[in-house]
């Protein structure tokens, strides 16, 4: 589906493959080091936030739609991954210490450390205080999933918080 992702993870794969002193990729080295498709494009979704690109940001968000990927579930991963991101940039400690105490791996750790320094605390906690609002509001009945999505991409794209 995405051959550039295949590219990269398989590079990821092999890099592991060399620290290990392995010859070969192997099933658990996959299901340890590559993320499910969803926790990928969520976090390229997150990327382009970072970048305040629009133009990505809407192509992930049409990728999930011809998914069928539900608008709730989209923002609700995205929730989940801005108040992680939160949480790793406020916390003291190394990747794996850090990795322990949110139950997370390693490498995610890592990878999510990077990303969230393009970000100040402060943003990371507003966007994910937008998103739990937007979240909640659908639950209550008061928007729909669809109004809440062009409520938080305006929000990130086009207004300060």
């Amino acid at each position: 589906y995405d051959m550039a992702r295949v590219s990269k993870e398989t590079e990821k794969l092999l890099i592991c493959c060399e620290a290990e002193g392995l010859s070969k990729i192997t099933d658990q080295m996959i299901e340890l080091h590559v993320a499910p498709e969803n926790e990928y494009k969520n976090y390229e979704l997150t990327n382009a936030v970072s970048r305040k690109n629009y133009g990505e940001f809407v192509k992930i968000m049409q990728e999930f739609a011809v998914k069928n990927t539900d608008v709730l579930s989209v923002l609700s991963m995205l929730a989940s991954h801005f108040k992680t991101l939160y949480e790793i940039r406020v916390s003291k400690g190394s990747d794996k210490e850090i990795a322990t105490n949110l139950g997370l791996k390693e490498f995610a750790v890592k990878k999510s450390r990077e990303q969230a320094m393009k970000f100040s605390k402060e943003e990371l906690l507003g966007y994910y205080q937008r998103l739990y609002k937007a979240i909640a509001d659908v639950k209550c009945g008061e928007v729909t999933p669809a109004s809440a999505l062009k409520t938080i991409t305006a929000g990130i794209f086009f207004e300060n918080l």
